[in-house]
């Protein structure tokens, strides 16, 4: 995985915006986040926005290690994976 990005990164490839993948019991399902991730890697997109979409927001503190863990190790040599956290704006 990617550790440090410039600009130039971001101007060539799409920053996807993947959702988590869980598992019938919503555990993040390593299995399943892989196979995405390899899917979208696979069509030349190698920016992963998690947040927002990705139900990100919606991890506990006690899986947020696990999960960032997780994606790091699935992730190709090349991708980027930001994990954005934070509140969501209700209206």
């Amino acid at each position: 995985m990617q550790t440090t990005f410039t600009p130039s990164d971001l101007q060539r490839s799409v920053i996807s915006v993947p959702p988590l993948c869980r598992d019938a019991n919503f555990k993040v399902s390593a299995a399943e986040n892989t196979k995405l991730i390899r899917h979208i890697e696979n069509g030349g997109v190698d920016i992963f926005l998690y947040g927002g979409n990705a139900n990100f927001y919606n991890i506990s503190l006690g899986e947020y290690e696990e999960v960032l863990d997780q994606l790091a190790e699935v992730a190709g040599a090349n991708s980027l994976i930001i994990p954005a956290v934070g509140p969501t704006l209700a209206p």
